[in-house]
């Protein structure tokens, strides 16, 4: 329970093959959650996401742009909404990466939603290989 993150949250395992995945289930949000972060490890974490993504106003959310190669055609075409982007959540006790496909031009848009397979593992790949630059192992 505890780990930093409010109620209601459904802990749910997958079986692939990186470090223990863990993604929370939140009023339909999904995301890929890697918790037990020591301090110093948000601390790696908060330098190197504030010198290589954008941030949120907000405070703790962070923009990855997704690689244009795994687009879904729609997004593809909507070049009007380029870059198509993924929120990374770091909090000092885990960093969080939804599985919706956001964009900051609009509000919303058809080529907004949910992540396609491909994408959700791009995502998890990509924040297993910050963890791995950074030498954090929680």
């Amino acid at each position: 329970m505890g780990h930093g993150l409010p109620p209601p949250w459904i802990r749910v395992s997958l079986p692939v093959a990186s470090a223990n995945p863990i993604v929370l289930i939140r009023l339909g949000m999904k995301q890929y959650l890697i918790d037990g972060l020591r301090l110093n490890d948000y601390r790696k974490l908060k330098t190197y996401l504030d010198k290589n993504l954008e941030s949120s106003p907000l405070g703790g959310i962070y923009w990855l742009p997704i690689d244009n190669r795994i687009l879904t055609s729609l997004q593809r075409n909507h070049e009007s909404c380029h870059p198509h982007l993924f929120a990374l959540v770091l909090e000092e006790t885990f960093l969080a990466g939804e599985f919706l496909v956001r964009i900051k031009q609009n509000i919303k848009c058809d080529c907004m939603g949910s992540a396609t397979k491909e994408q959700r593992d791009w995502l998890m790949d990509q924040m297993d290989a910050i963890l791995e630059t950074l030498g954090i192992h929680p």
